[in-house]
């Protein structure tokens, strides 16, 4: 849909004589995708993990989030027990999560961490969202247990059984200056 839209707005600028405007607009929104696709090649091996992220990257820009790839994030392999599935799973859901905790919100960040430590792969998700109730997040990786109205509660219960399986942990932490970010720690094992 983002790709249409785009090119219906560069038509209908070109319809309405607005040459400069339509290209600066291409120029615009391409010159930040070739920013992002860099960064992600450089650092992130995995193309299909890199796919998920780009395709993120473009939703999120469409809901008026920034989403911030921090710098030192690097994944070159994946551990033994995990495949680019168990990662765009786990992934997945937790940007996921991270947009719809946004919605209500003035301030819309994510930031995006994936490293790999001595032993372990560490992700990292952070959003500027509210606070988890400590009651709430007791429950949270639970099968429907849900903090949306129509939510499912299936999200957060497949990362915390992708996570188990494959011998990793995950955890959620209320950040002091606000917001909260969730971290998946799997070994690499042998």
């Amino acid at each position: 849909h983002e790709f249409k839209n785009k090119l219906h707005t560069i038509a209908g600028l070109i319809q309405l004589k607005q040459y400069d405007a339509a290209i600066d607009y291409a120029i615009e929104n391409n010159q930040d995708q070739e920013e992002l696709t860099g960064q992600l090649q450089r650092k992130i091996k995995d193309p299909v993990v890199s796919g998920l992220l780009l395709g993120k990257a473009s939703q999120m820009k469409e809901q008026g989030i920034e989403f911030i790839i921090r710098p030192e994030s690097y994944l070159q392999t994946l551990p033994v027990h995990m495949t680019s599935g168990d990662l765009i799973l786990i992934l997945g859901n937790l940007l996921s999560n991270a947009m719809e905790a946004l919605e209500n919100c003035d301030l819309k960040e994510i930031t995006l961490l994936i490293k790999q430590e001595p032993g372990e792969l560490v992700v990292k998700v952070a959003n500027t969202g509210e606070w988890i109730d400590e009651a709430f997040g007791a429950c949270i990786f639970e099968r429907g247990v849900s903090g949306k109205v129509n939510g499912t509660g299936i999200g957060l219960s497949l990362v915390r059984d992708k996570v188990t399986l494959i011998g990793g942990t995950v955890r959620y932490v209320n950040q002091p200056e606000g917001g909260v970010f969730f971290e998946v720690r799997v070994p690499y094992g042998g």
